[in-house]
């Protein structure tokens, strides 16, 4: 009966999501509201787990994992240690609760991540979100954690090109 439950409560959270991001079907629409994108090199990267969350992965190793990620697909973005003038924020968060049946060592929430642009640029500008949801078995939640990143940074580093690609199209 436990399998059963996991394999519904995972099907049925593979298909959600919720974003706020450039619109591909408009592309003038998703210049205006995404360009910081495209001129946006540095960062201040703020990750973290929130409640259950924090017994799979610490801060720490959600930040260096996360860093990781970016770097692989994302080359020419730099990480600061702090917000300065022409630099974004990204933030990263994974929120666990523990499902409240006794002897079901099953958690559910949402992972997430924000980008902000330079806060010269915010009058002019959209924030970038993409949530999902995440469910997991306590032996696989680290795993899971970590592909669900994966997917956010290369969404978020597709809709950057894109950006950049529309941006180099009409010059």
């Amino acid at each position: 009966m436990k399998k059963i439950l996991v394999l519904l409560v995972i099907s049925l959270n593979l298909s959600a999501a919720i974003w706020l991001a450039p619109d591909h079907e408009h592309p003038s629409i998703a210049k205006a509201d995404y360009g910081w994108m495209e001129t946006s090199t540095k960062t201040w990267l703020n990750a973290y787990p929130v409640k259950d969350a924090k017994k799979f992965i610490t801060e720490k190793e959600l930040t260096r994992y996360t860093k990781l990620k970016i770097r692989n697909v994302y080359k020419d973005l730099t990480f600061e240690k702090s917000l300065t003038k022409g630099t974004s924020l990204t933030t990263l968060g994974v929120e666990l609760y523990k499902y409240p049946a006794k002897n079901v060592p099953i958690y559910y929430g949402l992972i997430f991540l924000e980008a902000y642009s330079p806060i010269e640029l915010r009058s002019k500008s959209k924030d970038y979100l993409y949530v999902m949801p995440i469910t997991c078995h306590s032996s696989q939640c680290k795993q899971i954690i970590k592909l669900i990143v994966n997917r956010l940074v290369e969404k978020f580093v597709d809709d950057t090109y894109y950006i950049q690609d529309l941006i180099k199209k009409n010059k």
